[in-house]
């Protein structure tokens, strides 16, 4: 896997985390931090990328707060934050059991953060020391084994030390993996994200074809809906198979595998949903139709909405919907532009460009100085570009197509539940086509310079 691949799957930023074991009842979890009195607080649960309220507060005097599910949460295995207004707060896995934290400081850190009754929390500490101090020596030796020639005595004793910490690695390895606790699974999930796997002298390739398996076959995905990790690993999967795998067969059997193994309907109508949204993304909008009536017959959806058009979004080749146009720019009152159908076969004599949008979008902002740099040339080719925005504010969408010079630019307030991106399966933005004089669909992309580049190679020459 490329260095900049494995570098970026998956972002994390370091939390203070708290662990219990996993028993059955309520969950009761006292804080004793005397020193932050009178600070608001609030208690979220991670479901996917939800964070849920459950409980919120101020600390009182004697700074003791007593935090407990509701009884719609009994069960729930997973991470939650408690936040301080102002800033601050704790990360802690939520598994059952009782326990406390106390910090009689006013600036807490690792050392005076005490926990107890936590065996899961114990775990995860001691198992995340243990895999740091493993890596700073495994640096340390490689270090030794450049810094002196292959003859010297360092250099020997060095390797002979790196291939002590590669056995031990892979130790360290099997007992995470072998361990029931969530706060296992959690360092999984983390180590993921931090580009940590496989073993200690593998090769970015290796590692990529390890990552996959555990995803595949390993991974829990109900412990991932629960870490805050959730549509960041879903979309990295799918980056994986695109850039690194690159095998479309291969990502259509991963997908089918987890969404085999996704038996709750809330974690499987989220994960369609990410996986939707990042497909269309990855330009690999097609694979959706070979998954779509799978998924739209499985029983699991919570809701249908959305999902249909999705799954069955126009591809290259089909001929595009008609358009349902609404209110352009200059039309000032709203009320009185009634929808008009516009049929694709009467567009442009040569070709259209559609773009599906969202103002502020970072990758739509660009898509959009490209197209306004472009429309000179587009426009002396008898190209014609129609622009459609998810935008559900009227001013934001005033001020944002005022900049753009093409005629065509269109608004309904619907955002993505707008008829338009519900009949061309647009789920994330942009999402653009280039449809011929006949209506029908050339290219489907999220790339504006895959256009570009079509209509230099088969048209402008």
């Amino acid at each position: 896997m490329p260095n900049r691949l494995i570098a970026r799957f998956f972002g994390f930023a370091v939390y203070l985390i708290l662990g219990v074991p996993n028993l059955v009842g309520a969950q009761n979890i006292r804080l004793k931090f005397p020193k932050f009195e009178g600070r608001g607080w609030v208690w979220v649960l991670m479901r996917g990328e939800v964070q849920d309220t459950i409980l919120s507060g101020v600390i009182p005097a004697d700074g003791v707060v007593d935090l407990q599910l509701p009884v719609n949460r009994v069960g729930y295995q997973g991470m939650s934050r408690w936040l301080l207004r102002g800033g601050g707060g704790l990360d802690m896995v939520v598994n059952g059991e009782n326990f406390q934290v106390t910090c009689l400081s006013d600036q807490p850190n690792e050392e005076n953060i005490i926990y107890t009754g936590s065996p899961e929390n114990d775990f995860l500490r001691q198992n995340y020391k243990e895999q740091e101090q493993l890596m700073n020596k495994y640096a340390a030796v490689q270090m030794l084994t450049r810094a002196y020639p292959p003859l010297h005595p360092l250099h020997q004793t060095a390797l002979e030390e790196q291939l002590r910490l590669e056995a031990d690695w892979v130790t360290f390895r099997i007992k995470l993996s072998a361990s029931p606790l969530y706060a296992a699974r959690f360092r999984e999930i983390v180590d993921l994200t931090r580009g940590i796997w496989g073993r200690l002298n593998q090769s970015e390739s290796e590692r990529g074809q390890v990552v996959a398996e555990f995803l595949n076959n390993s991974l829990s995905w109900q412990a991932l809906y629960t870490s805050n990790h959730w549509s960041e690993v879903i979309y990295n999967w799918s980056q994986l198979y695109c850039d690194f795998i690159k095998d479309d067969e291969k990502l259509i059997a991963s997908a089918r595998q987890i969404l085999n193994s996704l038996h709750d309907a809330e974690i499987y109508t989220s994960f369609c949903r990410f996986m939707a949204r990042y497909f269309v993304k990855l330009n690999k909008d097609s694979l959706l139709q070979v998954l779509g009536p799978e998924i739209m017959t499985s029983g699991r959806l919570l809701v249908q909405e959305g999902f249909a058009s999705q799954f069955g979004a126009p591809q290259k080749g089909m001929l595009a919907p008609n358009l349902l146009l609404t209110q352009g720019l200059e039309e000032v009152d709203f009320s009185s532009s009634p929808a008009r159908e516009l049929s694709v076969g009467s567009l442009s004599k040569t070709y259209s460009i559609l773009v599906y949008y969202l103002s502020g979008c970072g990758p739509c902002e660009e898509t959009l100085k490209q197209l306004v740099a472009s429309h000179p040339m587009l426009a002396a080719k008898g190209i014609r570009l129609i622009s459609i925005s998810a935008d559900t504010d009227w001013k934001v969408f005033q001020e944002s197509a005022g900049k753009h010079p093409w005629a065509d630019k269109y608004f309904d307030g619907q955002g993505f539940q707008g008829p338009n991106f519900m009949q061309y399966g647009v789920a994330g933005t942009p999402t653009i086509f280039l449809l011929d004089e006949k209506g029908i669909i050339q290219v489907r992309t999220a790339n504006l310079l895959e256009i570009l580049d079509w209509l230099d190679t088969k048209f402008f020459r």
